[in-house]
C-alpha cells in the first residue's frame, strides 16, 4: 500500500487503513450519526435534520432577530462547554415564541452530537442510556419537558457534563421554574420580518 501511495505522490503522508472497527468506534460517539442509520435504543429520539426540517416545514427561512442574538450566542456556549459545568440549559418562552427553531437553528454545527426528543416522558431512559455508554458524547435536546423532569435529567447526567449536555424546552404550560435563555413573543416588527422573508409574494 505504501509503495502504490508513494508512486503516486512522493510527498503523501504515510497511508493507513480504516476499517469496520474504527467506524465503529467513532460512530458510537456520537449518538445522532448511530439515531440516523442504525436507530438501536436511540429511537425515543430524532437526528439533527429530521427535526430541523420538521422545524423549517412553516417556515423555511430562518430569520435572525435582533433581539434574540445573544439567547443563540448563550446556547452555542452551552454545547461548547464555555459555561460552568451544569449539564442542563432550560429555554423558555410562551407557546409560538419560537424556542424550538431558534435552538435548532443555533446547533447546526453540532449536529451529529444532537438527539431531539420529542416525547419529554423518553428523556430519562435515553438519558441512562447514553450515561452507561462512556464513549458517548451528546447533545440531548427535549421538547415541552416539565420540572420533574428536567430535576430527574439533571440527577441522570450531572456526573457526566464533560461529555453529555442537555437544552430543555420548558412546557409553557407547565408551573414556573427556573429559565437560563428565556424568549418573550414576537414583537410586530419581528413578525413584519418572518413574513417578508418568508411569504415575499404577499
Amino acid at each position: 500500500l505504501a509503495k502504490a501511495v508513494s508512486a503516486i505522490s512522493s510527498s503523501a503522508a504515510p497511508p493507513r487503513l480504516l476499517g469496520a472497527g474504527h467506524l465503529a468506534s467513532w460512530a458510537s460517539s456520537h449518538p445522532g450519526v448511530v439515531l440516523a442509520f442504525f436507530r438501536h435504543q436511540l429511537s425515543d429520539g430524532l437526528a439533527f435534520e429530521p427535526w430541523l426540517k420538521k422545524e423549517r416545514a412553516e417556515l423555511a427561512q430562518f430569520v435572525v432577530l435582533p433581539g434574540r442574538k445573544e439567547s443563540a450566542v448563550a446556547i452555542q456556549r452551552h454545547v461548547a462547554h464555555e459555561t460552568p459545568p451544569s449539564p442542563i440549559l432550560a429555554v423558555g418562552g410562551p407557546a409560538g415564541s419560537g424556542a424550538s427553531r431558534l435552538v435548532a437553528e443555533s446547533l447546526a454545527d453540532s449536529a451529529a452530537r444532537i438527539v431531539f426528543v420529542p416525547d419529554a416522558s423518553r428523556a430519562v431512559g435515553l438519558a441512562t442510556s447514553l450515561v452507561n455508554q462512556p464513549v458517548a458524547t451528546a447533545i440531548l435536546v427535549v421538547d415541552r419537558c416539565s420540572v420533574r423532569i428536567r430535576a430527574e435529567l439533571h440527577s441522570v447526567i450531572k456526573a457526566e457534563s464533560s461529555r453529555l449536555r442537555c437544552i430543555v424546552l420548558l412546557d409553557p404550560s407547565g408551573p414556573a421554574s427556573h429559565v437560563d435563555v428565556e424568549l418573550g413573543k414576537l414583537a410586530v416588527p419581528d413578525v413584519d420580518n418572518l413574513l417578508e422573508f418568508n411569504f415575499r409574494e404577499i
